[in-house]
């Protein structure tokens, strides 16, 4: 028998970390993990982006960029919901409208 490094069938008997991950999504946090996951991603990217360009315009931009991209994957790993997908493009969207004014 080969050990395996983690034990993903303490929920839900999951097989994977996929299953894994979305049996965490559903049971425990009642569908929030993607979005506070993604509010999470967003605001660490925001404040390190921050520090390395002092513009707050690139960092806000780049920052809504990844988190949407993020959103995309995380709905196509139904860890997210449609309306987290559309609000991380608005997210975007406000970023590059109205962002480089604040510089």
């Amino acid at each position: 028998m080969v050990p395996t490094p983690y034990n993903l069938t303490l929920m839900g008997n999951s097989t994977s970390l996929l299953t894994l991950t979305q049996t965490v999504n559903t049971t425990l946090m009642h569908g929030w993990f993607g979005r506070l996951a993604l509010i999470s991603i967003f605001i660490i990217i925001l404040i390190i982006g921050y520090k390395v360009t002092r513009r707050m315009s690139t960092a806000s931009i780049g920052a809504s960029a990844i988190v949407f991209i993020l959103a995309i994957f995380f709905r196509i790993m139904s860890l997210a919901t449609d309306m987290d997908m559309w609000m991380a493009l608005g997210l975007f969207i406000f970023c590059a409208a109205v962002t480089p004014f604040l510089d």
